[in-house]
């Protein structure tokens, strides 16, 4: 296991070299110009062209990749254009709240899974099957945006219940923090127990044909205890490769749903980053999203290993 991990850490080295030169590379084909969005109609010739130096935007492209590795292994991710912050203080700011978005939003959504998976499976073409089924089609047909916007009308719009837009950190307000955090996790988790509710279903509906599972049944065993201790850790396998992908994305970012409630996350950094041409901060974003992928597929493999101890890693 150590040598595995050993190897994929290397591996991810070397993608993450990759994935640098990728992002700094397209950044650099998007049209307009940092300088002219930061000026704006006020042209000055002198005065960009000054900070046009002072950023080093006047060198060759080679030349400022380099310089950009070269502040990354000294462990600077540069100054923002538009906020004229470092950037490693805005990531991590940033990070920790879609950190607790994705885990609220995962966690909604294995409560929802899992029971609903484990009833389609065991019951299976019956109403409840054809129920939870109807369902998780509907939720990977619904478009994101839309279902937080229907959460805004009925909650906030509505009811009066929950407050549409902002964030409210834990440190400061408890309750306010929770309700503003609600619909974001809410909306998530919706979405992610659908996909991960038929993969439950389907891989539990093939294990159960098994003839482990049938020999099981036939010693008398409890239907709760065959589920739980014989078909289950083996259907796992497939579902949590759905959720390991499910919260790499997460953790890249929810980007539509941080931009429809307002929630100062990574992805809303990203956007506001993007329409600013703000090259560090998106060179930055972009690549914290692609290594958090990078580790959750680390992890997600690992785990591999402890649901099922047949998988070994050399």
């Amino acid at each position: 296991m150590q040598r595995y991990i050993a190897r994929r850490l290397l591996t991810m080295l070397l993608l993450a070299l990759i994935i640098s030169i990728l992002v700094f590379s397209m950044i650099h084909l998007l049209p307009g110009d940092p300088i002219d969005v930061m000026f704006g109609d006020v042209r000055d010739p002198v005065a960009m062209a000054t900070i046009r130096n002072l950023y080093g935007l006047d060198q060759p492209l080679p030349l400022q990749y380099l310089t950009w590795v070269n502040n990354l292994l000294h462990g600077s991710l540069g100054l923002s254009f538009r906020l004229h912050l470092p950037v490693s203080d805005l990531i991590m700011e940033r990070f920790p709240r879609t950190l607790m978005l994705a885990v609220g939003g995962m966690l909604i959504s294995l409560l929802i899974a899992f029971p609903a998976g484990i009833l389609a499976a065991r019951r299976y073409n019956s109403w409840a099957d054809v129920a939870i089924s109807a369902a998780s089609l509907v939720g990977l047909s619904m478009p994101g945006f839309w279902l937080a916007l229907l959460l805004v009308i009925v909650f906030a719009v509505r009811l009066h219940w929950l407050p549409p837009t902002g964030y409210v950190p834990p440190w400061e307000n408890a309750g306010e923090w929770l309700r503003t955090i609600v619909m974001p996790c809410v909306t998530l988790g919706a979405i992610m127990a659908a996909s991960t509710t038929r993969m439950l279903r389907s891989s539990l509906l093939e294990v159960l044909k098994q003839e482990y599972v049938t020999v099981a049944n036939s010693k008398g065993l409890a239907d709760r205890r065959v589920l739980l201790r014989h078909a289950l850790p083996n259907a796992l396998i497939p579902t949590i490769t759905v959720i390991g992908i499910q919260l790499g994305q997460l953790l890249g970012g929810a980007i539509v749903i941080e931009r429809v409630f307002a929630y100062p996350g990574m992805g809303l950094l990203l956007i506001n980053a993007i329409s600013e041409r703000d090259y560090p901060l998106i060179q930055a974003t972009i690549l914290v999203f692609a290594l958090s992928f990078i580790i959750v597929n680390l992890l997600t493999d690992i785990a591999y290993a402890f649901i099922d101890p047949r998988i070994r890693y050399e």
